[in-house]
């Protein structure tokens, strides 16, 4: 497997989908990947999502609450 292909974990999928339940948002699942340092395509493969739609959110700042 290429380097590029590779998917870094650093939690077991259990963990990773016990966590990820917590989120309401793909956008809040998203930037919690994110935060675990995986890659834009990994993070669409396992949300079910479109790439650009990870790099969107990846790139678009939060909003401050009002």
């Amino acid at each position: 497997m290429s380097k590029k292909n590779q998917v870094t974990e650093t939690a077991p999928v259990d963990t990773i989908d016990d966590e990820l339940a917590k989120f309401t948002t793909v956008s809040a699942k998203i930037r919690y990947l994110t935060s675990l340092e995986w890659k834009r395509g990994a993070i669409a493969t396992k949300l079910g999502k479109r790439y650009q739609h990870v790099r969107n959110v990846q790139l678009q700042p939060l909003k401050k609450a009002s």
